[in-house]
């Protein structure tokens, strides 16, 4: 079998050679697996790949969520060989990790270029914003975490009490729907005439709509994702993107006002809630004393990570001169790294 192995690699290896390079850094590769470069990268067969080839290798571990295996890809490429896309990709990954300095010095490097002086501008901001949020993160208990494979699959998990509401998605068009417990109200989202994700509101009692309508003071033109409230009525999560965060899908929070109904201004939550990442949902069970995050990061692509968290009334900072932990909290690796797949919630 390895032996087979082998010889499929190196004939993807003799078409790859066929192709240019400008053809190479722009199209999607297909001579190379991800399955082929992780049994290169794990030295399971002794083949060496060109520097093409360990970059195509890098642009896929950074797709499946994992920057340390891009890096590991990179470092088999010689520096003088790595071009600008080479060097991109590589400080986006240590920005990933949180080698902020490596990321920097890198990013600087780019500048240098003016083809790519306004990508590294924006990069290096993002390495700053990342920097600061890291620099204030919180202290989170995380107690167990579990790979969800479909997210359709989430309204039939029983990970908290019933107390926090539900989650279903409309059979049609997917969109995601949350109910309160009680069933009075509900958020839910749909696609606006130009695709654009946006939360609406409904509030209903006894099967009549006493108040229907979008929530335009949330609603952006980047869109909204994953509304769902806390038990105590007034506090609302949800999914956005945004210019000030650290990357991906970043979670916000908005407190609705008693008087008039309306939500305030959402405020952008910090580490370890958000991260580089995709970072979905936000879950607050107050009966149960739980919490679960739903976020991409180190998660294969398509996939989700579930952290069940202890709730807290305050979530300590971390102490300021513990760099070390901070980084490991803001990066919130799987309580269960070592996961066997079969254990994903399919």
């Amino acid at each position: 079998m390895v032996r087979m192995h082998r010889i499929s690699l190196l004939i993807g290896m003799v078409l790859f050679a066929l192709v240019p390079i400008g053809i190479l850094y722009a199209q999607e590769d297909t001579s190379i697996s991800l399955s082929d470069c992780r049994t290169v990268l794990d030295g399971e067969v002794d083949i060496s790949f060109s520097t093409e080839e360990w970059y195509r290798c890098a642009l896929m571990e950074m797709a499946d969520g994992q920057p340390d295996n891009a890096l590991r890809c990179l470092s088999h490429i010689d520096a003088k060989h790595k071009k600008e896309a080479i060097l991109l990709t590589e400080a986006k990954a240590l920005l990933q990790t949180y080698r902020f300095e490596e990321s920097t010095a890198i990013t600087g490097k780019l500048k240098k270029n003016r083809n790519y002086r306004n990508v590294a501008d924006s990069l290096l901001n993002q390495i700053q914003r990342t920097q600061r949020f890291v620099d204030n993160c919180v202290r989170v208990e995380v107690t167990d975490s579990t790979r969800l494979v479909h997210i359709e699959t989430l309204a039939s998990l029983k990970l908290l009490s019933a107390e926090w509401g539900a989650i279903s998605f409309e059979p049609l068009t997917g969109n995601w729907i949350y109910k309160t417990a009680l069933g009075y109200e509900t958020f839910h989202t749909k696609l606006d005439e130009d695709g654009i994700s946006h939360i609406y509101y409904r509030r209903a009692v006894d099967d009549e709509v006493i108040e229907e309508r979008e929530l335009t003071e949330l609603n952006t033109p980047k869109g909204e994702f994953y509304p769902i409230l806390r038990q105590d009525g007034e506090t609302l999560y949800f999914a956005s993107y945004s210019d000030e965060g650290m990357g991906g899908m970043e979670l916000f929070v908005a407190r609705r006002d008693p008087d008039t109904r309306q939500f305030l201004r959402p405020t952008l939550l910090g580490a370890p809630f958000n991260s580089p990442f995709d970072d979905c949902f936000l879950i607050f069970d107050d009966l149960s004393g739980k919490g679960i995050l739903a976020s991409g990061r180190i998660a294969p692509k398509g996939t989700l990570n579930l952290y069940t968290f202890v709730l807290a009334d305050f979530f300590p900072p971390v102490p300021a001169n513990s760099v070390e932990e901070k980084i490991t909290q803001a990066k919130l690796m799987p309580w269960r790294m070592l996961m066997p797949e079969e254990d994903a919630i399919q």
